[in-house]
C-alpha cells in the first residue's frame, strides 16, 4: 500500500484521521503531516483488518476507522458501499456488469472491476437506472 511523495518516490502511508473539509475536499492526517486532495480523486475504500484502505490517484492510505464509519463520513461526497468490504467513489462507475441474477460487476472509468455484494445490488441498480434483471437473448 503506497503513497506518492513529493519526490516521486512511493511510500506505505498509514493515516490516523479522515476529515471532510469544505464539502469539496478531504484530509487524511498521517504522523505529522496532513494529505488534502478534492472527492474526486478518491477511487474506493477497501476494508483491511483494524481500518480501511482509501485508494486516491495519489496512492493509498489507511484510515483507522471501519469501512461503514469512513462510507457515512463521505456518502455526502458520493461514495458507494458495493460490498461488506467495498465502497467505490460512484461518480467513477462507468459500467455495471450482470452476469445472472445474483451476479453483478462494476467497472470503473481506470478499468477496476469489483463485484457487487447481494445485499447491495437493489440499491446499485436503481441508483444507475437498472431496477430489473433481464437475461441476455
Amino acid at each position: 500500500m503506497t503513497a506518492t511523495n513529493g519526490d516521486g518516490s512511493t511510500a506505505a502511508v498509514r493515516a490516523e484521521r479522515l476529515c471532510l473539509l469544505d464539502g469539496d475536499r478531504i484530509a487524511i492526517r498521517y504522523r505529522s503531516s496532513t494529505q488534502v486532495f478534492a472527492w474526486e480523486e478518491i477511487i474506493c475504500a477497501r476494508a483491511a483488518k483494524n481500518g480501511t484502505w482509501i485508494v486516491t490517484r495519489h496512492g493509498e492510505f489507511k484510515i483507522r476507522e471501519s469501512i461503514g464509519a469512513v462510507v457515512s463520513r463521505l456518502e455526502a461526497v458520493g461514495i458507494v458501499q458495493i460490498h461488506r468490504g467495498v465502497a467505490v467513489n460512484g461518480a467513477k462507475v462507468r459500467q455495471l456488469v450482470g452476469r445472472s441474477q445474483h451476479r453483478l460487476g462494476i467497472i470503473l472509468d481506470d478499468g477496476q472491476v469489483f463485484q457487487v455484494g447481494r445485499q447491495f445490488q437493489r440499491m446499485i441498480r436503481g441508483r444507475y437506472g437498472t431496477t430489473t434483471w433481464r437475461p441476455a437473448r
